[in-house]
């Protein structure tokens, strides 16, 4: 009994010995945003002898005994400490425990992410992040992890991962169709108004329609089939609703539309947010459906008390008919560059006037 007593007080008090020689003190865990770690408790709990358990190195085990100590941080809360793991890979370790995947190699230590980080840092297009440096640590009310080339940000609140963006403050983040793709009119008219264009979307969705791939706004947001950035960007913009024309009735789109504005203000709190509705032709010619659900989206606007830019006539207004492709909706490149400057004056002039 006194040898298990006194077994248990020395591994503690290396552990100690281990944490404060890595910088880890009840200041230091203060000043930076501690990290929460899932430990592998029954490694700690089976050292018993010089040479680690698993073929570890000392380094390896002097984080795990580190770790140790972070993981009791209050304020985080964290699984049960688990025990048993074992990996013979030579390289590098992968297990899951609950919403939390244990990453480790015996040069590097251990490293532990949010399985919902750890998945959308997996997914096709994200591959550029690169390997995690470190394990998920609180950043603010939510919760970072940086990788090689980028982080990302867990939002408990929101129930969402999103991208960081050091940016994003002097950023517009839109949330539309095809009509908001790179170089469009809707891009270039938000950079010359002397915004950052964060654009987000996809071409044949609207607030009720998806393509197939990507479902329609409010899925594609909070199913994250595409991500957002975190943080306040200046401003917030939705725009389409063209797609939705053919499919839908008047009630329909109106619902969805208060759906999106709803979750795009949960996500954006502090952000301003507009509305740009659908370009088209004036009443009574061809394409008028996508006209009339300019005026609804407009009226579903002014009903949430959103800024609403209505461009369903700007196609004969301005002009801009000549510069469609075949296809009837979409602009040339030329068109692009004409509309954007339109877009530029007279979106800048409802800012303004707002």
């Amino acid at each position: 009994m006194a040898g298990s007593v006194a077994k248990r007080g020395l591994v503690l008090a290396c552990s100690a010995a281990l944490a404060v020689s890595a910088g880890v003190t009840d200041t230091g865990l203060q000043q930076r945003e501690q990290p929460r770690i899932a430990l592998l408790a029954g490694y700690l709990q089976q050292k018993n002898s010089a040479e680690a358990a698993g073929g570890l190195p000392r380094t390896a085990w002097k984080d795990i005994s580190a770790f140790q100590q972070l993981r009791t941080a209050e304020g985080h809360p964290l699984a049960q400490p688990v025990s048993g793991l074992s990996c013979a890979a030579p390289t590098a370790c992968r297990e899951e425990f609950g919403d939390e995947v244990v990453l480790w190699t015996a040069q590097n230590g251990i490293t532990v992410l949010h399985k919902s980080v750890d998945v959308l840092s997996r997914r096709d297009g994200f591959s550029s992040l690169g390997k995690p440096l470190n394990s998920e640590y609180a950043f603010g009310a939510v919760y970072r992890t940086d990788f090689e080339n980028g982080s990302l940000i867990r939002v408990p609140e929101l129930d969402r991962v999103m991208t960081w963006d050091a940016e994003i403050a002097g950023s517009a983040v839109v949330i539309g169709d095809s009509q908001t793709g790179p170089g469009t009119w809707v891009d270039q008219g938000l950079t010359e108004l002397g915004y950052r264009t964060v654009l987000r979307g996809a071409g044949g969705t609207g607030y009720i329609r998806g393509n197939g791939s990507v479902g329609n706004y409010y899925t594609a947001l909070t199913q994250q089939q595409w991500v957002l950035p975190w943080g306040t960007p200046q401003l917030v913009v939705l725009q389409g609703g063209g797609n939705d024309a053919g499919i839908a009735s008047d009630v329909q789109i109106a619902e969805a539309a208060q759906t999106m504005i709803a979750e795009a203000r949960r996500t954006y709190p502090k952000s301003r947010l507009v509305m740009i509705g659908v370009i088209s032709s004036a009443k009574g010619a061809v394409g008028s459906r996508r006209t009339a659900v300019d005026a609804l989206l407009a009226s579903v606007a002014q009903q949430e008390g959103v800024e609403f830019l209505s461009v369903g006539d700007w196609w004969t207004r301005f002009s801009l008919g000549e510069y469609r492709e075949t296809d009837g909706r979409h602009f040339t490149d030329a068109g692009h560059r004409a509309a954007g400057q339109i877009l530029s004056r007279e979106l800048g002039a409802l800012l303004s006037a707002g």
